[in-house]
């Protein structure tokens, strides 16, 4: 199954209720019906507006998803928690592995994560290169790739151990990218990502 969003288990700060009750007022202003999405970083909230160059490579690699993940829930607005102070992320697209389901309180829990998915903008870039990969490594998530229209390269990272992810491969837009050794087992197109 993948999904657009984010999960509440992994967030052991004092505190967390709170800002899951914040997220969830806020979810219930125009502020989602605008595109924007919030999110908690190493304890600082940020919000992005969703641009159009970041909605059709998100569309684009959901759909190939769905080859492997038949099951989707295609939103974008679900928060998951992640290993560190106060990380409650709204990944761009999230692939959950098969037979996996959401905790009771209806979140996802990151370690039933097989790929994360972020496009990068210019204001999220710094956050996507850097505490997210090291919170997405601490948690073992198995794949995390980034589709940087801004460079018009994808990045994958594997083989998570002790904070990092001991594998990077790097390849222009427009080259597959092989996902057949990782849990995923499909070839990625780049070649209709758009480019900022």
């Amino acid at each position: 199954m993948f999904i657009a969003g984010n999960d509440s288990t992994g967030v052991t700060e004092e505190g967390d209720g709170a800002l899951n009750q914040w997220f969830q007022s806020l979810d219930r202003t125009p502020f989602r019906d605008l595109g924007y999405v919030a999110e908690s970083i190493e304890g600082a909230v940020i919000m992005t507006a969703q641009r159009q160059v970041h909605r059709q490579i998100t569309h684009d690699i959901a759909d190939q998803l769905r080859l492997k993940y038949p099951e989707k829930s295609p939103t974008s607005d679900r928060h998951i928690d992640f290993p560190g102070y106060m990380n409650t992320f709204v990944p761009d697209v999230v692939a959950v592995r098969e037979g996996k389901a959401p905790a009771p309180n209806g979140r996802w829990r990151y370690a039933d994560i097989d790929l994360v998915v972020e496009v990068p903008c210019d204001s999220t870039a710094h956050y996507d290169y850097g505490p997210k990969l090291h919170a997405y490594a601490t948690a073992e998530v198995p794949l995390y790739f980034i589709a940087d229209p801004t460079s018009a390269k994808c990045h994958l990272f594997s083989h998570p151990k002790d904070g990092d992810y001991r594998r990077r491969l790097t390849v222009a837009f427009g080259l597959d990218v092989d996902l057949a050794a990782a849990p995923i087992g499909l070839v990625l197109k780049t070649e209709d990502f758009p480019r900022d």
